[in-house]
């Protein structure tokens, strides 16, 4: 596909600076958009629409507001559903969400745990939490935490990407912010969470690092679901080690590649 092809000989930073002009570009008009996002997605989004500076969708009553240059995201998980291809979460589970950006997934998740469930919603960087914690203001079982996930507790420095949901600790830019970090295990024992039902990672290219810190976690029957066509620290396609190391702690995985790489993982005598 032409999409593979791309990323095997196009490099990454390229790529990201390449698909940030054109998502700003076609952002400018509602038009160039909608065919910007259907020659990606292969459809647009009913009910998405551009107000201003952001675009806007209406999940279930709740108005989910993000960033005019985030259409793209809406589609992925309202249409395109990349993070339940294998499944999805249900009534009465504890789901945790991290990277959570403004909170598409969240907002999804929180209507389809209910009242009975909860949902932890993970995100570092400053400005985005605020439209996080705006976006989730009604609902009462979503938890937020303004933390990165990693391999132990301290403070980390991440980078500003420019494109949305994009910032890494891992990827060096002049412009950075500060968060503490802490790892899985220690954020669940911190909220007395005695289950982990679902676990959506994006991480930017940390999504291992924040496994290595989720041993314990791993240790019930979890299922997850991964952006994992990132490339580590070392500039190494993170997906085999992410793989491995799940298959390692008896995961059950599959991987899907499309627009983009992901990875699904459950205990081996839950796999169907």
């Amino acid at each position: 596909m032409l999409i593979d092809i791309i990323r095997k000989f196009v490099p990454e930073k390229l790529r990201q600076e390449v698909g940030v002009f054109l998502i700003s570009q076609a952002s400018r008009s509602w038009p160039v958009l909608k065919t910007y996002l259907w020659v990606l997605h292969g459809g647009t989004l009913k009910g998405l629409m551009l107000d201003g500076s952001h675009c806007t969708f209406d999940y279930e009553g709740i108005k989910i507001v993000a960033p005019r240059n985030s259409a793209g995201i809406f589609l992925e998980i309202f249409q395109d559903e990349v993070y339940e291809k294998m499944w999805s979460p249900k009534e009465g589970d504890v789901v945790v969400d991290v990277g959570a950006y403004v909170g598409m997934f969240t907002v999804k998740a929180s209507k389809l745990v209910g009242d009975s469930g909860k949902v932890v919603a993970i995100e570092p960087n400053p400005k985005t939490y605020v439209q996080l914690a705006g976006n989730t203001a009604e609902l009462n079982n979503v938890i937020l935490a303004r933390k990165a996930i990693w391999t132990e507790a301290g403070k980390a420095k991440p980078y500003y990407s420019g494109t949305p949901g994009g910032d890494s600790i891992l990827k060096p830019r002049s412009n950075y912010f500060y968060v503490e970090t802490i790892t899985l295990d220690n954020l669940v024992d911190e909220l007395g969470l005695t289950k982990i039902d679902f676990i959506k990672i994006d991480a930017e290219g940390a999504e291992l690092e924040a496994l290595m810190g989720a041993e314990k976690t791993l240790k019930g029957n979890v299922k997850l679901s991964i952006a994992s066509y990132h490339m580590s620290s070392r500039g190494e396609p993170e997906q085999p080690k992410v793989v491995s190391f799940l298959q390692e702690r008896g995961f059950a995985v599959n991987t899907i590649r499309g627009l983009r790489g992901y990875t699904y993982a459950t205990k081996n005598n839950e796999a169907s």
